[in-house]
């Protein structure tokens, strides 16, 4: 799912948490806390386990992990 432009600021100030820290959890390059998932969902809607567990459960905020390792 590609963010609007200001939406990835929007969710980072509703979870309490930086802009570097969503754009890290969205790129696939780190994973949140168990308190982060809790609060991304509050912001997003998106179940925490989606946030936790991407390879498992569907999360449309974040980017495909499956294909991208299926490139390399």
């Amino acid at each position: 799912m590609k963010l609007k432009h200001g939406e990835q600021t929007k969710i980072a100030k509703k979870a309490n948490c930086t802009g570097a820290a969503i754009c890290d959890i969205l790129k696939g390059r780190r994973k949140p806390s168990a308190r982060l998932a809790k609060r991304l969902e509050e912001a997003t809607g998106v179940p925490r386990h989606a946030w936790l567990w991407p390879d498992e459960y569907k999360n449309p905020y974040l980017q495909d992990q499956k294909n991208k390792k299926s490139k390399v």
